[in-house]
C-alpha cells in the first residue's frame, strides 16, 4: 500500500481542535483528491509522464486518524509506476491472452490490438483527416469457436497510410536485439473514428518479428512524493491558518 501520513503535533495551550480537525480532515480531502487526480492522466509537478489508471485511481481511500491526524492510500499497484521498467517483451503475454485467436492454419495464435488515439495530440493534417471520418461501431456479438465472445463491427472510413505526416517509427536496439526494428505502417494509419474515440487496430502473431512488440523501459515516476511537494505548502498555509483562528493570534 502506498501512503500518505500526517500528523499534526497539538500545542501548549487547552483548545477544543475543531476549527484544527476540520483543516486536517480538509487537508486529507485534497490529497485524496491530488492523487486521483495523478493517476487519472494530470501531470503533477515532478512527475515524469501521465498515468491513465482508472483502476488505481478509484482505489485511492482517505482515512481520518482521530482529531488531528489523516493517511491518504494507493494501491499496491502504484508503485510499478513509481519504480518505472526495464524493456519487456509483451508479444508472449499478448499472443497467449484472453482475447487471442489461433491462425487460420493452426500453427501458432494472433492478437488484434486497439490502440486509442487523443485527437489534441495528433499532427493537424491528421487531425483534419480524423474529422471527416465516418463513425465506426459495434453493431452485435458472436461466439467464436473456442466459445469467446467478439465484436461485430460496421465499418466506416479510415485515414488511410499517414505516414507522410507522422513517419514510420524505427525502434532502436531494445531488449537485446542486434538491430533496429522498423514498423510496417505510421502511428496513426488506417485510424477509425468511434463514439468514444479515435482507435487503430494492429496485429500480432506467433509469426511476429522478435523485436517488433518491445515495450521500451519506463523511467521512474514518483507520483507520491510529487504530491507531497505540491500539497504540502497548501495544507501547512491552511493549517497555520486554523491555529491563528484558533488560538486568536
Amino acid at each position: 500500500m502506498i501512503e500518505f501520513h500526517m500528523t499534526v503535533t497539538p500545542p501548549w495551550r487547552e483548545v477544543d481542535y475543531k476549527k484544527i480537525s476540520q483543516a486536517v480532515h480538509d487537508s486529507g480531502v485534497l490529497v485524496a483528491e491530488v492523487v486521483t487526480l495523478a493517476l487519472n492522466g494530470v501531470v503533477i509537478p515532478g512527475m515524469t509522464k501521465s498515468i491513465h489508471d482508472e483502476q488505481a485511481a478509484r482505489g485511492v481511500e482517505r482515512h481520518d486518524l482521530g482529531l488531528l491526524e489523516f493517511s491518504v492510500t494507493a494501491p499496491d499497484m502504484v508503485s510499478q509506476y513509481e519504480r518505472g521498467k526495464d524493456p519487456w517483451d509483451m508479444k508472449p503475454d499478448l499472443i497467449n491472452g484472453p482475447r487471442s485467436r489461433p491462425l487460420k492454419d493452426g500453427k501458432g495464435r494472433y492478437n488484434i490490438i486497439p490502440f486509442k488515439h487523443n485527437e489534441d495530440e495528433l499532427p493537424q493534417a491528421v487531425a483534419d483527416m480524423s474529422s471527416g471520418l465516418s463513425l465506426s461501431s459495434v453493431i452485435g456479438h458472436y461466439i467464436d469457436g473456442e466459445g469467446k465472445t467478439r465484436n461485430r463491427y460496421e465499418w466506416g472510413s479510415n485515414t488511410g497510410d499517414t505516414s507522410e505526416f507522422t513517419p514510420i517509427v524505427t525502434k532502436p536496439q531494445i531488449g537485446g536485439m542486434e538491430r533496429p526494428y522498423t514498423h510496417k505502417a505510421s502511428v496513426h494509419s488506417n485510424m477509425y473514428k468511434f463514439s468514444n474515440g479515435l482507435v487503430t487496430f494492429r496485429a500480432v502473431s506467433s509469426r511476429s518479428h522478435q523485436a517488433s512488440w518491445w515495450h521500451p523501459a519506463e523511467p521512474e515516476n514518483p507520483i507520491m512524493k510529487s504530491v507531497e511537494d505540491v500539497v504540502t505548502p497548501l495544507i501547512e498555509a491552511r493549517l497555520n491558518a486554523a491555529w491563528r483562528e484558533e488560538l486568536n493570534w
